[in-house]
């Protein structure tokens, strides 16, 4: 349970070895929400807060003295991590949620912000319930290539026996998320931590390559075998 929370932003200044506050800006989420996660692109930020649904902020900074919210979107679930795709695009992961509130499976989305007093949902991709990803405490483990918008997310399914580890594959073409086949770890044991991908091109084909708690895996990308 979560009481009551006062969400804040603040907007600091520097004079000369210290910074010191130049503007707040206070009441992001409902009562009880907490903040999810926040990405800072120029003078912009955008900011998720969750309990039961997730409000993503769109929020200027040009003014630091007062700072102000743009828009507001609100969706089930919340993103754990906030990454820019191209100039108008914002990409979050995180969970899955029920209209109460009730946490599933990891959820990638794909944000249209063009218009930072209306973003909206373009597409999104919800994985199982037994699921879980390094992304959520560790932006690190994300893989993502700016020239063709292709994204590596480690993430592991478990179960009563055992746990599946896999690099999933997902490519942003124009409004839409496009789902390759994942690549299967097929070491045995459990991977909480530790995964890392690169995408790479090699005789006019495209690879990903896997690094995951000591194993090394590498998958040719088929564009033609997809998920719908």
């Amino acid at each position: 349970w979560v009481g009551d929370t006062n969400n804040l932003l603040y907007t600091l200044g520097q004079q000369n070895a210290t910074l010191f506050t130049k503007g707040v800006l206070s009441g992001l989420g409902k009562e009880g929400e907490t903040i999810k996660s926040v990405r800072f692109i120029g003078d912009k930020a955008f900011l998720v807060t969750f309990r039961q649904t997730d409000p993503l902020y769109t929020i200027d900074l040009s003014d630091p003295t007062q700072p102000m919210v743009l828009g507001e979107l609100e969706v089930n679930g919340y993103s754990d991590y906030l990454h820019p795709i191209g100039e108008d695009k914002l990409l979050g992961i995180g969970r899955d949620a029920d209209i109460d509130g009730r946490v599933l499976g990891l959820k990638i989305e794909l944000f249209d912000i063009s218009d930072l007093s209306n973003p909206y949902s373009l597409d999104s991709v919800v994985l199982d319930t037994n699921t879980y990803s390094e992304i959520e405490y560790n932006h690190k483990a994300l893989s993502y290539r700016a020239s063709d918008h292709l994204i590596g997310m480690p993430y592991s399914q478990y179960g009563h026996q055992n746990t599946h580890t896999f690099m999933g594959i997902y490519q942003v073409l124009g409004d839409k998320l496009k789902v390759y086949e994942p690549l299967e770890n097929s070491s045995e044991g459990y991977f909480y931590s530790n995964h890392r991908g690169i995408f790479f091109d090699m005789n006019e084909s495209t690879y990903i390559g896997s690094f995951s708690s000591g194993s090394v895996m590498v998958k040719s990308i088929d564009t033609n075998n997809t998920k719908e």
